[in-house]
């Protein structure tokens, strides 16, 4: 009787104390606690910065490797007003970044587009449009944008018959106000601010790609400094993993 007892006792205790996942590793996920999905509104978006130059062929390799990452399925549990996300196919990685494409340049007051660029002065009037694109239009219609020009590069970036076109085709209307931009002194000021904010970060090489404000990527001839891979599920996945931290959530 008093062996039944205890063979009943220990099996109650066994089953009020919580299982450590790391002494069963072979329980399935399910079976453990794991966080709420993050409500995808109101989460902070992870800082990712390209610096580039708008007619250097590495610039137009990355963006079109991260053109691929964006489009990505994420793996990462989130949730909107209308319920849960995530997983299931419908959250995009690029809804988790705050992009931003910042041009490599030698600030000049003097120079027509306010900047010195490695590939002369249609390089800097193509990175002008792109930055005023994205001031009048935001940064995802100015991803789209750059993704048409990149199409054909040599002919399109810093062409303003081209810039009119690629507008048209992603449902915005290259406007007398973008076009006063590209001319004059507010598509000047952008060009040595993005100039001097890559100065600051120290960044010479056309792809860099960081995060947070540090290069975690290089496509310079080749790919070079990318601890977590080159690849779009590379990218993918680093993109997750440092979303997840900006969020309070180490993975």
């Amino acid at each position: 009787m008093l062996s039944t007892s205890l063979l009943l006792l220990s099996t109650a205790l066994a089953f009020a104390i919580p299982l450590d996942p790391a002494q069963h590793p072979f329980l399935p996920s399910s079976s453990l606690s794991s966080p709420p999905p993050l409500d995808l509104q109101n989460a902070t978006r992870l800082p990712l910065t390209l610096g580039v130059m708008s007619l250097c062929p590495d610039a137009r390799l990355c963006e079109s490797v991260m053109d691929r990452v964006f489009e990505q399925t994420t793996s990462v549990a989130v949730r909107e007003a209308g319920g849960e996300r995530g997983g299931g196919g419908k959250v995009r990685v690029g809804e988790l970044v705050d992009l931003r494409v910042e041009f490599i340049a030698s600030r000049n007051s003097s120079a027509p587009y306010g900047t010195t660029c490695k590939h002369g002065d249609r390089e800097c009037r193509g990175n002008v449009q792109q930055l005023c694109a994205e001031r009048y239009w935001g940064a995802e219609s100015a991803w789209e944008f750059i993704q048409c020009l990149n199409y054909d590069p040599n002919a399109r970036v810093g062409n303003e018959r081209a810039a009119r076109e690629c507008g048209r085709l992603i449902g915005r209307d290259w406007t007398k106000q973008l076009q006063q931009c590209v001319e004059g002194e507010e598509g000047r000021k952008l060009a040595r601010q993005s100039a001097k904010r890559l100065s600051k970060l120290r960044v010479e090489k056309s792809c860099s790609i960081l995060v947070r404000g540090e290069v975690v990527c290089i496509h310079d001839s080749t790919w070079q400094r990318c601890p977590s891979g080159h690849e779009v599920g590379d990218f993918k996945r680093l993109i997750e993993r440092e979303w997840e931290r900006e969020n309070g959530r180490g993975r």
